[in-house]
């Protein structure tokens, strides 16, 4: 799927704005930015970022930032630090105080990691990335495209590549999920609270019910 950008939504809808008058900055996949090569009140427009410990430099991920996201409101480099998952691009946003709260986005991935199963595990971000794009105009149909390759996602949810290939099969196996390239469409409605635990709930109705064939996400650059 192309890799949209955040300002190709109308500037009416955009939840943080932004300051187009700015020079747009690009980053290749692979890079660690810190402080000294982001603003405060930057927003990224296109692209993933992981979020991990200080001097991670792309291992043990704790969370992603997607297009859309103020990227100030969570790097600190005494905290964490941010790795692009994907070429990025980032321009300044307006200076002010509100912006999406990532906090409440780390603790769900917190309460995923520690307990839920690797099926419910993978399905869960899969939801949650998916309306954190739906948001911003992203996404829509319940699909999504998702660039991250098996070795990153499994890295961000605590799994081993082979448990990730084995639990990917499984959700297309069992109708809920498909899979086409980096193509993610979600085939249940599930409840998007912390609180909802349990994941058994009824196929979205009009779904397909028939499974594709298991494809990997494409690798990223290192």
């Amino acid at each position: 799927m192309a890799n949209c950008s955040y300002l190709d939504r109308p500037s009416s809808s955009l939840s943080i704005p932004v300051n187009t008058h700015m020079e747009v900055r690009t980053f290749a996949a692979g890079v660690q930015l810190t402080t000294k090569t982001l603003l405060p009140d930057d927003v990224l427009l296109s692209g993933w970022l992981g979020l991990g410990r200080p001097d991670c430099k792309g291992q043990n991920l704790i969370g992603v930032l997607l297009p859309g996201d103020r990227i100030g409101t969570v790097l600190d480099i005494r905290l964490c630090s941010v790795v692009t998952l994907t070429s990025v691009s980032v321009i300044s946003g307006e200076s002010s105080e509100e912006g999406i709260d990532q906090g409440h986005h780390l603790v769900r991935q917190c309460v995923r990691t520690c307990h839920f199963s690797a099926l419910d595990r993978i399905e869960d971000f899969f939801l949650e990335t998916y309306k954190r794009l739906e948001a911003v105009g992203l996404a829509s149909n319940w699909t999504f495209g998702c660039p991250l390759s098996q070795a990153v996602l499994g890295n961000l949810l605590g799994l081993s590549t082979a448990h990730v290939n084995r639990t990917l099969k499984q959700l297309q196996i069992e109708g809920r999920v498909l899979i086409d390239g980096q193509g993610i469409t979600l085939l249940r409605d599930i409840d998007a609270s912390l609180s909802a635990t349990d994941t058994s709930v009824m196929r979205r109705p009009g779904a397909p019910t028939s499974a594709v064939s298991p494809e990997t996400f494409r690798e990223v650059a290192a």
